[in-house]
């Protein structure tokens, strides 16, 4: 691992902000510590170093074949739950290796800067924003992996990392964010795609609520007990963390700043000719893309700067018949949001249009070359056969009809008021039950859905909690949430039981996708594994 997380020294901004950095390469080009970081423009450039390593691909991939909404077709989720030994594990690698880079960077980053001679009113903003970027990888691996290698520094010479446990890294990153927030870019300080204050409090809320739901889920009776290392270490800060993720939602919807939940669902997404809805007001912290710069390979661009749907297996391959079964019809998030190829037979030319794959209630719906045929005529096309396969349309705008003359130009949030929403509505579940407050921040959600309200004490607290479960399940679908969900809801085995799509969209029953406690934590990488000696016999946390 020393190659990826532990080398001290700062990649040239030029390089970052050019190319794709090749992770199992050295940087071509260095600028030592002592050199750099004398100025506003040395510590600026150093942070955005770091954020090619937050918005990746890589994780795109990988998240989105872990829950139940995307399918397993590439195969990449079976080699990881597979029960033999693994010999090769890329995706979870190079998702592992992206996220100590990341971190290598921040480290790097905040080091630096601690000794620089740049005035501390200057300094302590950028070393909050590194703090915060580095919270982000470390959430993300303890939420995959549990106990984890951990390094608040850059200087490390070995390879044998051992692993340091789960509380003692949420508590260091926690008093991380309560030594930054107060020092964090206000909103429209940095450009878009910068993590400002009301980001840093929404990762915060995430944190929170994450320890609170995994402590409660925990069940030693069902597959959650892949939840014990939660419940051992947290079960007695349960309601306290439910109380400051709430508290903080709450804040961030009396003080928004520039952020808004939008009443209409469809102006989060895309953009035209004449319209561009990327730098909506709901998006807290997005991949912002640049017009005209797109492509489906991982290295033509850095990730921050690149997200296209792919075409050829990657983010968003096969949305699953289950899933899809859950939704309401005249769900807006239904209606306007998913998109599926099929030959349009009323046309001549059988142009191959996207829309849905095949009809829901009809699991022997026929294919021609990987499409159903369906023959009414679609209200809802996107465009026309520039490219084959599957994409979500909510990244389209919807009256994106052709491809643009400056090429694709996306969004891709990491969090928006959405999420403030539904996390407060939880807390409030689990804290006080289904009361008038708790509804309040829900029914937004489901009004823009078109879906029924709720009213106080409609359920009680444990139906509720999945309601609410669906709520962000139906909400967020590929955005790289439902694996998360799932887990600490302690939900990802009944939720996921027999689910799986084929490339036509029909079910395979080759594999029913079990989920057991196992695999409530990713298996560290095999290949990270062969490097770090320290973890060369370990496999997942300890649940039993």
């Amino acid at each position: 691992m020393k190659n990826k997380i532990n080398t001290f020294g700062i990649l040239l901004l030029i390089y970052s902000l050019t190319g794709c950095v090749k992770l199992d390469q050295q940087p071509h080009s260095f600028i030592s510590p002592q050199e750099f970081y004398k100025s506003e423009s040395d510590a600026n450039a150093s942070v955005i170093g770091i954020y090619p390593y937050v918005f990746s691909d890589n994780r795109i991939n990988f998240l989105n074949v872990m829950g139940c909404v995307g399918s397993v077709d590439d195969g990449r989720f079976l080699d990881l739950s597979s029960t033999g030994p693994i010999d090769n594990d890329e995706l979870n690698y190079d998702v592992w290796v992206g996220e100590y880079t990341g971190i290598r960077m921040a480290n790097t980053t905040i080091d630096g800067l601690k000794s620089s001679p740049i005035s501390n009113q200057i300094k302590n903003r950028y070393l909050a924003e590194a703090k915060v970027l580095r919270a982000y990888f470390y959430f993300d691996l303890l939420r995959l992996y549990g106990d984890i290698p951990y390094r608040d520094s850059s200087a490390v010479i070995t390879d044998k990392i051992g692993l340091t446990p789960i509380e003692e890294i949420y508590v260091n990153t926690i008093n991380a964010f309560k030594w930054a927030i107060p020092y964090m870019w206000q909103p429209g300080e940095k450009p878009t795609g910068r993590v400002d204050i009301i980001a840093a409090k929404t990762l915060l809320a995430d944190i929170y609520i994450t320890l609170a739901s995994s402590a409660r889920s925990y069940n030693p009776a069902t597959s959650a007990k892949g939840l014990k290392p939660y419940y051992t270490d947290f079960k007695d800060s349960i309601n306290a963390y439910y109380q400051n993720a709430k508290q903080l939602c709450g804040d961030i919807i009396s003080n928004p700043g520039k952020y808004k939940l939008l009443p209409n669902w469809t102006d989060l997404w895309g953009k035209t000719e004449t319209t561009d809805n990327r730098g909506n007001g709901e998006f807290i912290w997005v991949n912002q893309t640049i017009d005209g710069i797109w492509g489906f390979e991982d290295c033509e661009l850095p990730a921050f700067t690149n997200y296209a749907p792919a075409f050829d297996g990657g983010p968003f391959y096969n949305i699953t018949y289950e899933f899809v079964k859950t939704y309401n019809p005249n769900d807006t998030r239904f209606k306007e949001g998913f998109v599926w190829s099929y030959i349009d037979v009323s046309r001549t030319d059988k142009v191959q249009i996207e829309r849905w794959r095949r009809h829901l209630d009809d699991k022997s719906y026929p294919t021609v070359m990987d499409n159903v045929i369906i023959s009414e005529t679609a209200d809802t096309l996107i465009w026309e056969a520039n490219y084959w396969g599957l994409a979500p349309k909510k990244f389209f705008d919807e009256t994106y009809k052709t491809n643009l003359s400056s090429g694709m130009s996306l969004a891709h949030p990491l969090y928006r008021m959405a999420d403030i929403y539904l996390w407060y509505s939880e807390a409030e579940n689990e804290l006080n039950g289904m009361t008038q407050d708790c509804v309040d921040k829900i029914n937004p959600i489901r009004l823009r859905a078109n879906l029924p309200l709720y009213t106080a004490g409609q359920y009680s607290k444990d139906v509720f909690r999945n309601k609410i479960l669906d709520e962000r399940l139906w909400e967020f679908y590929a955005e790289e949430k439902d694996y998360f969900d799932l887990v600490r809801f302690g939900q990802l085995e009944e939720r996921c039981k027999g689910v799986e799509t084929a490339i036509d969209g029909k079910d395979t029953n080759s594999d029913p996708r079990p989920r057991t406690a196992a695999n409530y934590w990713v298996p560290y990488p095999a290949l990270e594994k062969k490097t770090n000696t320290d973890m060369a016999n370990l496999d997942r946390m300890n649940y039993n």
